[in-house]
């Protein structure tokens, strides 16, 4: 006989105070309480058990299929048959299981599912025999809800994640995410604690760190950590951790970010900012940087170092010649030499172009700066293989010393570069130590390239011009324009020492296209028999535009091409550079002529037939320069030269001169004649 007792268990006689307890107990941890007591066949529940499901507790407990009915439907089968109380309350037979563990869900009579966890055990007396069993029922839905929530952040996250025993570092629970980004096997991984995965180096650091703060919660992002993937590959990972619990146990959940190639980009970056590209050298700024912390221990320590500024001899000539692409292999090549002739603890840079820097610290005395200025002038200055052909270059170097020569990384720098001019004006292939004095020429230097910047747009430069003769005839075929620069203050500046330096600088292409611009313009008011003819620089062929020039200044001047002669230099043709025949096709494509200039009586015989041999073959007219003399005129008709000019026959005039003869020249006229009257 089984009897319900309604309402919340009647309270044992001396126990008021202690029943109150276990109910607000109850209460506070969402678990009721049943027992029946075998002998008398009386059920009691707690109030908290009528809450659980549902039920008034002023109201008869439901008995039997009323009973079961609270259960959810599919639930309601394992209930039955296992737990005792569900047994009894069907008016079955008790279980002969002493605990019964039972996970279900019920419905209460408004419809709410709940989940409830249930426990119960059979009560022995001395005899073995059932007296009694007693049991609980547990609101679990939050905790369920919350456990199948974590769940699906857990599992189905695609960041790695895992819980682990703060106490014992073994992994609890991993999602597959960390399965494929480590390579283990669930189950390896599960066997093993979280020191496996670290390097040996980082174990006891981890290991403190984790037990000394074991409710440590959120990660230091500023802090990359090293993991070791299950093929022995490490990674670099940022690690975001919180303390929580799994399965009623404190544990640890981690995130883990894969920051292994971030950070390699970044190290790539870094590098990239720090280094020069091309050679692999540290760049300006990193020098700058490694030389003013050196420059503390100077000024501590009474230390000296030294600063080497070179760069490459005729590399210019290498670039225009054999292309960049050659002139890149070089410039690595010398790079690689130049790390040969340091010590671990000197620093080479390349500041751009041909330039480079060395920083030598330590020094006993200057003499080690020579020293290793001479080892990097003869080492840079052997011949080099590119592209199997042989290149020869050398290299002059500027040495300035710290502290004499400056406290500073600007002062040292700019010192240093003082005596590589002074080395470059010494010979090249040689080096020099700076010396107060050297900056005067080279201030004069920079200054004369400020003022040639500002000739054009200030209009100090004008266009002259001289006869050129035919040596067949004796005739005067046209007239050669010729720069020359009036400065405000320096007076006529001589075209020997400003024309390199416009090459020098890139100056000459927009002063070359000026002159040719003036010269077309002033020639299209000649007679029509008359040429003119213009100076190329070797720099104007590398910008690679030069035909369109020449065909626009033609037709802006309304000049016809033929009677334009463009003068170039044997080195032009000497340097066999693909991109120079290539524009000096297109040229005569134009119908402009094109005539080998620039050498005459400087040459010795035997060079001056070779190079008017090479202009005939090509089917270019050769001018000879600077003829004075009438036996310097016999040299030039003997070496096969076409045409002349020089002061034997008339000097540069401006073109106002020219302009204002009673008698223009014009073909046919003896130069005899036009002497006379000039």
């Amino acid at each position: 006989m089984i009897i319900w007792r309604c309402g919340p268990r009647a309270r044992r006689s001396g126990s008021g105070a202690g029943e109150d307890h276990l109910a607000r107990a109850q209460r506070t941890a969402h678990t009721g309480s049943i027992e029946q007591d075998l002998r008398t066949g009386v059920i009691e529940w707690s109030g908290e058990t009528y809450r659980i499901f549902g039920l008034d507790p002023n109201l008869p407990a439901p008995t039997g299929e009323a009973f079961l009915a609270l259960f959810h439907p599919d639930d309601r089968a394992a209930c039955e048959t296992q737990g005792p109380a569900h047994q009894a309350a069907a008016g079955g037979q008790l279980s002969d299981k002493p605990r019964v563990d039972l996970h279900f869900r019920i419905v209460q009579p408004g419809g709410t599912v709940r989940r409830v966890h249930h426990e119960s055990e059979l009560v022995l007396d001395q005899h073995g025999a059932a007296v009694r069993w007693i049991g609980t029922y547990r609101d679990v839905t939050e905790a369920y809800e919350a456990e199948e929530s974590f769940k699906l952040v857990f599992e189905g996250n695609p960041v790695p994640m895992w819980l682990f025993d703060p106490e014992t570092l073994k992994f609890l629970a991993v999602n597959d995410a960390v399965i494929a980004h480590y390579g283990y096997d669930k189950e390896s991984l599960l066997a093993l604690t979280l020191l496996d995965i670290l390097p040996q180096k980082d174990r006891d650091n981890v290991k403190n760190a984790i037990r000394n703060t074991p409710q440590l919660s959120g990660g230091d992002p500023s802090h990359v950590w090293q993991h070791v993937k299950a093929d022995g590959t490490a990674i670099d990972v940022l690690t975001y951790w919180r303390h929580t619990t799994f399965c009623g146990r404190p544990a640890q959940l981690v995130a883990i970010v894969d920051v292994t190639a971030k950070r390699a980009a970044e190290a790539r970056i870094t590098h990239m900012a720090h280094h020069d590209a091309l050679t692999g050298l540290p760049n300006r700024v990193l020098f700058h940087d490694h030389l003013e912390h050196a420059l503390l221990g100077v000024r501590r320590y009474n230390d000296t170092l030294a600063v080497l500024y070179l760069d490459l001899d005729h590399f210019k000539n290498v670039n225009d010649g054999l292309g960049h692409p050659a002139g890149d292999k070089l410039l690595q090549a010398a790079a690689e030499r130049l790390r040969k002739c340091l010590r671990d603890c000197d620093m080479a840079a390349r500041f751009g172009g041909d330039e480079f820097a060395v920083l030598q610290i330590g020094l006993a005395g200057p003499q080690e700066a020579g020293t290793l200025s001479d080892r990097i002038v003869t080492l840079l200055s052997e011949p080099y293989d590119i592209d199997g052909q042989l290149v020869e270059i050398g290299a002059s170097v500027g040495i300035a010393l710290a502290p004499i020569d400056g406290e500073t990384a600007e002062q040292l720098l700019a010192n240093a570069d003082i005596a590589l001019y002074q080395a470059k004006e010494d010979g090249r292939r040689t080096f020099r130590f700076f010396q107060p004095g050297m900056g005067v020429s080279l201030r004069a230097h920079r200054a004369l390239e400020l003022d040639l910047r500002n000739a054009l747009g200030a209009g100090e430069l004008e266009v002259y011009y001289q006869p050129l003769v035919t040596l067949a005839t004796g005739v005067i075929s046209g007239f050669e324009a010729l720069l020359r620069w009036h400065h405000p203050l320096r007076g006529m500046v001589s075209p020997l020492e400003f024309i390199p330096l416009a090459e020098e600088t890139g100056l000459i292409v927009p002063i070359g296209e000026w002159v040719l611009r003036q010269a077309c313009a002033e020639a299209a008011a000649w007679p029509d028999d008359l040429k003119v003819a213009v100076n190329l620089s070797p720099v104007q062929f590398k910008k690679g535009n030069l035909p369109q020039v020449v065909f626009a200044t033609l037709a802006s001047a309304g000049l016809p091409a033929g009677r334009l002669e463009l003068e170039i230099t044997e080195s032009v043709f000497l340097a066999e550079s693909k991109t120079n025949l290539a524009t000096l096709h297109s040229l005569r494509a134009l119908g402009v002529t094109i005539a080998m200039d620039d050498f005459g009586t400087g040459y010795c015989m035997a060079i001056m037939q070779a190079i008017t041999t090479l202009g005939w073959s090509l089917g270019i007219p050769t001018l000879a320069e600077g003829v004075e003399t009438k036996k310097q005129l016999a040299w030039v008709r003997a070496a096969g030269c076409t045409e002349m000019q020089g002061y034997l026959f008339s000097r540069p005039v401006p073109a106002r001169e020219i302009a204002g003869l009673p008698s223009p020249p014009r073909v046919g006229r003896q130069a005899d004649q036009y002497l006379l009257t000039a």
